[in-house]
């Protein structure tokens, strides 16, 4: 039986209806895609702050080629030509690492001794000519790009502490490691927070040696200050070297480079470790998320504005780019060593706001004693006390901070910072070596 002629009209209708709404979603979808009102909504936000959008308006400049080059010469010597303790975190009775108040391992000392005296004597020289200001080795980055001066940081800096342990008291290579770790300039998250690190590798090579040193090298303890005073302009350097870097990639959703930099993070379905379903294609994400991802950044650089930097500021900063906000897109981005550049680490705001006071009190500890001055003041204690001090059997131990929660716990390593300076935080078990 035919339907009725009604009937067929108003399929016939609903049809077309639908088949205009679908047309009318793709065109809307392709102009959404293609306009940049986003990212004109953030330029206007970032001049408003005084935030630059492009390297050129930044004004970024490399540092003055015989600086680089001598920069380079060192990452050839400390890289290539000066052999690496073969350390083994898997297997660390083979080469066992050095720890500070225990003995120095004999595998070191032998290995300390092999090293070619004029290849150590020529790095000190050249680190002496690297001076004290950031030393700028490119003046842009893209996502693909590689940035080796992060491992030559952390492999120079071992080398140093290394022969720490063993100079004459006068030929103690410790102004050259603080000066070589100012010097390393933070072009992104990821190499302000491996300045960080090798900036505790160079507290623990002073502890190695403190009560010869106290007293005595007063040049040493102006320098701690003064790294811990560029901290925060680290911070503000890398944060602002991410949002140039992402928003001159976003102006491409599709673009190869951006593609590829999200599939060597994993972010594509079919990446080297999934993060999350690819349901629509990566452009289509970027589109949704860009503006979300380069909001956060120039929140976390205006929080930055002030120096120092408050702990409550930097919780906010950190918290304000944690997984649970925003397009899915940007969650749990993994750290790449060949592509250091991230938007998030998998930390939350307190623990990364706990690792920049740590490390700053760290410092100024380390500057205080060497001058035999009073401690610093405990940038978590609530009521502005300084430091406690930590005895065992009535002698001096170390210092301690109260921790994030603001509470003194007599120095339980657990809850407390706890900052050795004269011996092993614990008490040493009966019978071990």
């Amino acid at each position: 039986m035919n339907k009725p002629p009604v009937v067929s009209r108003i399929w016939l209708h609903l049809c077309l209806i639908i088949a205009v709404l679908v047309l009318l979603l793709i065109v809307c979808g392709v102009l959404w895609y293609r306009s940049d009102s986003d990212l004109r909504r953030i330029d206007a936000r970032a001049k408003v702050l005084g935030v630059a959008t492009t390297w050129e308006a930044w004004g970024l400049k490399t540092a003055a080629a015989e600086r680089v080059e001598i920069w380079k010469r060192c990452a050839d010597l400390s890289d290539n030509q000066l052999p690496k303790y073969p350390y083994n975190s898997i297997a660390p009775e083979e080469y066992p690492p050095l720890k500070n108040f225990n003995p120095i391992p004999e595998l070191l000392l032998k290995h300390l001794a092999s090293l070619p005296a004029d290849k150590v004597e020529e790095l000190m020289t050249l680190i002496e000519l690297l001076r004290d200001e950031p030393l700028a080795l490119r003046d842009h980055v893209s996502l693909l790009s590689s940035q080796p001066e992060i491992l030559t940081l952390r492999q120079l800096t071992e080398h140093l502490r290394h022969i720490a342990v063993v100079a004459p008291k006068t030929e103690i290579p410790l102004l050259r490691m603080v000066t070589a770790i100012r010097s390393f300039h933070c072009m992104s998250i990821c190499s302000y927070l491996v300045k960080r690190n090798t900036a505790h590798m160079a507290f623990a090579a002073v502890v190695n040696r403190l009560p010869e040193l106290k007293g005595h090298v007063p040049q040493l303890a102006d320098q701690l200050d003064q790294l811990v005073q560029g901290f925060d302009h680290d911070l503000q350097t890398a944060l602002l070297s991410e949002f140039i870097t992402f928003r001159l990639a976003f102006e491409k959703p599709d673009s190869s480079e951006l593609m590829t930099w999200m599939s060597c993070l994993g972010v594509a379905s079919d990446g080297p470790h999934p993060v999350i379903p690819r349901s629509l294609p990566l452009p289509v994400l970027v589109r949704c998320g860009r503006e979300t991802v380069l909001d956060r950044l120039l929140d976390s650089i205006q929080a930055t504005h002030h120096m120092p930097v408050s702990r409550g500021q930097l919780t906010n900063l950190w918290n304000s780019m944690a997984p649970d906000t925003g397009p899915s897109l940007w969650n749990n981005f993994r750290f790449s060593d060949e592509f250091p550049l991230l938007i998030h680490q998998n930390y939350d705001g307190e623990s990364i706001a706990k690792f920049h006071h740590q490390s700053q009190l760290r410092l100024t500890l380390l500057a205080a004693e060497l001058r035999q001055k009073p401690w610093p003041v405990d940038l978590f204690d609530p009521s502005g006390k300084p430091l406690r001090r930590y005895e065992r059997a009535g002698k001096l131990i170390g210092a301690y901070s109260v921790g994030s929660d603001g509470v003194d716990d007599g120095g339980v390593r657990k809850t407390d910072i706890v900052f050795p300076l004269y011996g092993p935080w614990e008490a040493p078990v009966p019978g071990s070596p």
